[in-house]
């Protein structure tokens, strides 16, 4: 299995390909890439239940309990580099979906925007001792890549991250995994991040009051925050937060910095991520409702620059 798994992940490689996604119906496979523009076909040399199995796992998937979504990560080494893998399956009375997502394939990039003064505004929030920058976007936008990649430009300062799961691992982070199971949450593990005296906090992912509430009062302790959260733009992500019970004057109070991204097809078959970034001053005229959108250079309006430039 392992000689068929490597010529998949050479086709995926070749393509710039995201995700692999397996559907089983009534007993037949179907196999498809994400590819920059469009979902592609697979070939049927790839149709192959044992693979299935074997990406099951390496990602340590319970076969006991089918019925039950599941996901999991592994490793692999191919061709002298490291890549990281996220199986997600999902199985109902007729379908089973399973995905493998390549975590860092874009990994690690010198600059995160196309944009100058993008990048700029990046380096100087993540260079600050104290506040909350959030990260935000639908799933697959590329939010974790954006993450390691802000991490990976301060790794002289001391940085604990608390995950659920752990997609990636690096060796200039202090990494904690949520354990469910034995009682280890975002709450437990931020209480035991704050007594080893961190520079950066990262919150992998904003998903309930929780993880909201402690976002905030890391960060009004005197610590940098970072952290991701879905959303489909920079207003909604401050709207998901306040939805999530925090205090107004709190989050308007510790962030620095809201992003919101987008992955589209760039030339080659590559994709990009295009930002829609909220700096401090654009956030506290937000809170006084003086706020200005017509005035903040949009993901759709960089999507028309590029295609006037590119003419594409």
């Amino acid at each position: 299995m392992e000689q068929l798994f490597e010529k998949l992940l050479s086709l995926i490689l070749s393509w710039n390909a995201s995700d692999i996604h397996f559907e089983i119906k009534d007993r037949v496979l179907s196999v498809e890439a994400r590819t920059a523009y469009k979902m592609q076909r697979v070939d049927n040399e790839y149709y192959s239940f044992e693979l299935i199995e074997y990406l099951k796992y390496q990602a340590n998937i319970d076969l006991s309990n089918p019925q039950k979504p599941q996901s999991g990560s592994f490793h692999y080494y191919y061709e002298g580099f490291e890549y990281y893998f996220r199986l997600a399956c999902i199985k109902t009375v007729y379908t089973e979906s399973i995905v493998l997502r390549i975590l860092n394939k874009l990994l690690v990039h010198n600059k995160l925007s196309i944009l100058k003064k993008q990048n700029s505004i990046f380096s100087n929030a993540i260079e600050r001792q104290t506040g909350l920058i959030l990260l935000s976007g639908p799933t697959g936008s590329g939010k974790t890549t954006s993450l390691y990649n802000l991490l990976s430009k301060i790794k002289d300062k001391k940085i604990y991250t608390i995950e659920d799961p752990i997609e990636i691992y690096f060796d200039f982070l202090v990494q904690l995994q949520v354990n469910k199971s034995r009682n280890f949450g975002y709450d437990e593990g931020l209480k035991q991040i704050l007594r080893h005296d961190p520079d950066v906090i990262v919150i992998g992912e904003i998903r309930d009051e929780i993880e909201a509430r402690m976002a905030i009062r890391c960060s009004l302790t005197g610590h940098l925050v970072i952290a991701s959260i879905h959303s489909k733009s920079t207003l909604s992500s401050l709207q998901r937060m306040l939805d999530f019970g925090v205090n107004r004057f709190d989050l308007f109070e510790t962030l620095i910095l809201v992003s919101n991204q987008r992955l589209i097809p760039f030339q080659n078959q590559k994709r990009i991520a295009l930002y829609e970034l909220m700096e401090q001053g654009e956030i506290e005229a937000y809170a006084k409702n003086q706020y200005d959108k017509g005035k903040t250079l949009s993901i759709e309006k960089q999507m028309l620059l590029l295609k006037k430039k590119y003419k594409s």
